[in-house]
């Protein structure tokens, strides 16, 4: 086990320990009564956890071995960041905010469970090393002072781009992808595209293009996640998504690929695209499914085995749409080999929204 991965359990079980806070069998997350006492113990146990981090920084700094996404910016959807930072690499940093509001002096007993009780949710996650927390930038990023001076010079130090400096900064350092998520792919959407480039640009110098299409791709993941057709895939238990995702390590370079092709002109087209695609990858799943079950029902429709005698022994009313169109194009794609990245991708999201079932 790697020490990244060994601070994080540490992290994870003094915040459990102290801020009682435990996750039932079936996911649901149980608070007890806490204490000052608590509190300073939780207190003194991160100070001690993150007295010296250059060790476990210098191994995320050298670890290649992974593809590592940090969320940065405001979200008020906990499990969905998880998700969309799982779609774009194998583990997530996420950086430790409860040293900081754990000593203050008018501390947030409930706001402090609240956070705890994010954490415990990844216990799994934490547990197989797809989940590291690691001290927050601003007690050892040195470069973050010379980002906000930079920013100063050119005028774009304004509020609502200074609080995105310290993750951008040290994603930078670290080798991490940063990303954000939105509500929706609105205007002002891509206004935060528009500034957070800029900052890239001045912050990132030369790797400002790379990063900005990691940040891209995850605005649009997760609102592709928000979609209808993804209701079942959003549902789906977190780790289901590294479970089915690490099989397939061409993943992350499809998603990226599929969701930001073209350029800026492109970015709703894509996602459209991907979003229908699944759709009707699920109705040919559905009709794969009726046709097995028909076939189990009546032996001998299942051995003829020509598509046209499928057809034939069918309602008639189906051979030229309803449940048996999208099998035909299913069958067309497996027969041809035609398999576009957007079905490929269609599967991966498909098999993950079945994983916990299975």
């Amino acid at each position: 086990m790697n020490i990244s991965t060994r601070n994080t359990l540490r992290y994870f079980e003094l915040v459990k320990s102290t801020l009682k806070v435990k996750q039932s069998n079936n996911g649901v997350v149980i608070f007890g009564s806490i204490s000052c006492d608590d509190v300073k113990v939780l207190s003194k146990g991160l100070d001690e956890l993150f007295k010296k981090p250059n060790e476990v920084l210098d191994h995320v700094r050298s670890d290649c071995s992974a593809l590592k996404s940090c969320a940065y910016g405001p979200f008020s959807d906990f499990n969905l960041m998880v998700k969309t930072g799982l779609i774009l690499g194998e583990k997530i940093v996420l950086w430790d905010i409860l040293s900081r509001e754990s000593s203050k002096i008018s501390v947030s007993k409930v706001k402090l469970q609240m956070i705890g009780s994010n954490i415990v949710s990844l216990a799994n996650l934490i547990e197989g090393g797809h989940v590291i927390v690691l001290p927050h930038p601003t007690t050892w990023c040195k470069g973050i002072k010379n980002a906000f001076d930079s920013l100063s010079e050119i005028g774009l130090a304004n509020k609502s781009i200074l609080p995105l400096v310290p993750s951008l900064v040290a994603s930078l350092d670290l080798g991490l992808q940063p990303y954000t998520i939105v509500d929706s792919f609105s205007p002002s959407a891509m206004k935060e595209i528009s500034a957070t480039k800029h900052t890239f640009i001045e912050v990132a110098k030369h790797e400002a293009n790379d990063l900005l299409g990691g940040m891209v791709t995850g605005l649009l993941a997760s609102k592709v996640l928000m979609h209808d057709n993804f209701e079942q895939v959003l549902q789906a238990p977190i780790s289901s998504y590294s479970m089915v995702i690490e099989k397939r390590k061409d993943f992350y370079k499809d998603i990226r690929q599929c969701l930001c092709h073209g350029g800026d002109n492109f970015y709703q087209h894509n996602y459209e695209q991907l979003c229908s695609e699944f759709g009707r990858y699920i109705e040919e799943e559905r009709s794969q499914y009726s046709l097995r079950m028909i076939g189990k029902a009546a032996p001998a429709v299942a051995a003829i085995g020509a598509l046209g005698g499928i057809v034939g022994v069918l309602d008639p009313s189906l051979a030229l749409g309803g449940a048996i169109a999208p099998f035909i194009a299913s069958l067309f794609n497996f027969a041809t080999g035609k398999k576009n990245s957007n079905y490929l991708l269609s599967a991966v999201f498909y098999d993950i929204s079945k994983a916990h079932k299975e």
